[in-house]
């Protein structure tokens, strides 16, 4: 589109100005039938007059229908990106979780590094990532499941990753980097490993890009669409199409220089492969990477040119097949007035009542309004269909925000949202006053149930344990689920001393007996209080005072609650 002038208006201009053309150049030398001096010409130019205006009407809806495809479309890639980016999220939620579980190993915190060396082999098939590896805070690995044990190891790959770890005490996402054992385009997620409180080694998971990659398949609407994942500085992580030539690589300028204004957005540009695309955006809040959706523009083009075509051929169909209904029209009136003026010069008066026919525009006219009839309920399926289609689209996006944000065994709150929460309640809290408290919630001999009963009846106990959680709390309280046997809660517009009889009144909520397939269990809770901003300035810190506080609470025996100092 050039300037402001609607691409209907410019297609009109360019008609009248080759009709007015065309007139001009044939009106002097035109044969008497198409003169309008005669029956036939005028059919003929009914026939035109009815056709041309058809076509231009036809042309406008198809231009109007591509621009509504179009929009369409960056809507959908726009929500396709948005669903990639939480599902990148997840995965790297998980593989955080999952190393925060290893880092508690009892054989760990024992420094038996063979015996750790064994668990985290025997539990990396069950994690996202393709290696594993411990490294001291000199940056000296001292374990990773790429090599065989014994053999020598290189320093962090990562050394920069591993310090912020060190430093800040915090799991970290990294960039893209070469991995020191593969030499390999890789990320890492690192968690810090704590011994008497101090952080003393740092607990990586490596992803390589083809990991990243099968999470793009799983969520690409089409083939042909290009989905790729930037890291915070912008770099291609993983993508669909020629991975091997483009990872490590920065995206097009234009598409940095769209992403460097917002969040979310859409542009028209030529991919690093001189693809022309229509690439929509959406960046994580969570870690600040990006998912990049880009549908080559080639198939819209050629959508508008077989329309074009299929436009052309129809007008001159439909004005051939006019003119011959024309001249038939033309001959059954033409016979009757001819038969006329035969008989009113004939010298006998001979009839001509057989030779005159008869007309059914009665007919006609109703097989007109039949077919209008058709094609109205036509268009209304079609429209019906397109929106059961976009309803369909709608259940299966909250489905899949849904399933992103939420604990799959209690429908609780996942660990990854419910820091989300707490960012945004500490954000409004600075910038408009208030205070809130996290409750952190520990199981007291959940172990036994399962080492008893099997993990179907644990998981049972726990879908339990999340029923009675959501029914201690307020509607405008949010109940979480942060792994294994542990959950939290926030309470919004409570001081910790406030909370203190919450958390009285659901531990004992918590320690009622649960009968769960015929059996009686009994398990208490052990419940750790800490408040904004009493307590702590940040997310993870509110998370780990009330961590804190819940194991003083279990040190003074089961079913207490402690509020931090």
């Amino acid at each position: 589109m050039r300037g402001d002038v609607p691409l209907e208006y410019r297609i009109g201009q360019r008609l009248a100005s080759a009709w007015r053309a065309w007139a001009g150049s044939l009106r002097k030398g035109w044969p008497e039938w198409l003169a309008g001096r005669s029956l036939r010409s005028n059919l003929v130019w009914l026939v035109l007059v009815c056709v041309l205006p058809a076509a231009i009407a036809a042309a406008v809806v198809i231009v109007a229908a591509y621009r509504e495809g179009r929009a369409a479309l960056i809507e959908r890639s726009q929500t396709r990106a948005l669903l990639v980016s939480r599902a990148v999220d997840a995965e790297l939620a998980n593989a955080i979780a999952g190393l925060e579980v290893l880092s508690t190993s009892p054989a760990l915190a024992a420094g038996d590094l063979a015996a750790f060396d064994e668990q985290a082999r025997r539990a990396l098939p069950y994690l996202p990532g393709n290696n594993l590896v411990l490294s001291d805070a000199g940056g000296q690995q001292l374990l990773n499941t790429l090599l065989p044990r014994g053999e020598p190891l290189p320093p962090h790959g990562n050394p920069a990753l591993l310090q912020r770890v060190i430093q800040h005490g915090e799991p970290v996402v990294s960039d893209l980097f070469i991995g020191g054992v593969t030499r390999r385009p890789l990320i890492a997620v690192e968690v810090p490993v704590r011994h008497e409180g101090r952080v003393v080694q740092g607990l990586a998971m490596g992803f390589f890009p083809d990991r990243l990659v099968a999470v793009l398949a799983r969520f690409r609407a089409d083939p042909s669409w290009i989905v790729a994942v930037l890291d915070g500085s912008g770099t291609i992580v993983a993508r669909t199409h020629e991975p091997e030539r483009f990872v490590g690589s920065k995206p097009p300028a234009a598409l940095q220089a769209v992403m460097a204004r917002g969040d979310a957005g859409a542009v028209e540009l030529k991919m690093l492969d001189g693809t022309p695309v229509l690439a929509s955006f959406a960046r994580s809040a969570t870690t600040g990477w990006a998912v990049e959706v880009g549908i080559p523009t080639d198939a819209l083009m050629a959508r508008l040119t077989g329309w074009a075509i299929g436009l052309a051929a129809a007008t001159l169909a439909l004005f051939g097949l006019g003119l011959g209904v024309a001249g038939v029209i033309a001959r059954r009136i033409e016979a009757p007035i001819a038969a006329l003026v035969a008989a009113a010069g004939s010298e006998h008066g001979r009839p001509v009542g057989a030779a005159t026919g008869s007309l059914r525009e009665a007919h006609a006219i109703a097989d007109a309004l039949e077919r209008a009839a058709v094609l109205l309920a036509s268009r209304t399926a079609e429209r019906d269909a397109a929106a059961q289609a976009r309803e369909v689209f709608r259940s299966e996006a909250e489905r899949l925000t849904h399933e992103a944000t939420h604990d799959a065994l209690t429908g609780l709150a996942s660990r990854s949202h419910f820091v989300g929460l707490l960012d945004s309640r500490l954000a409004a809290c600075r910038q408009h006053g208030g205070h809130f408290s996290v409750f952190f919630v520990d199981l007291d001999d959940f172990k036994p149930v399962n080492d008893l009963h099997g993990h179907a009846v644990g998981d049972a106990l726990l879908r339990a344990v999340a029923t009675r959680l959501r029914a201690s709390v307020r509607e405008t309280d949010t109940a979480a689920r942060l792994g294994g046997d542990e959950f939290a809660v926030l309470l919004d517009g409570l001081s910790p001393a406030e909370a203190g009889g919450v958390a009285g009144e659901l531990i004992q909520r918590l320690s009622k007996p649960y009968s769960i397939d015929h059996l009686r269990l009994e398990v208490t809770a052990s419940v750790g209080v800490a408040g904004f901003p009493e307590h702590a300035q940040s997310s993870e810190a509110l998370l780990a005072a009330a961590d804190a506080a819940m194991y003083r609470a279990k040190a003074a025996g089961k079913g207490y609650f402690m509020v931090a100092p």
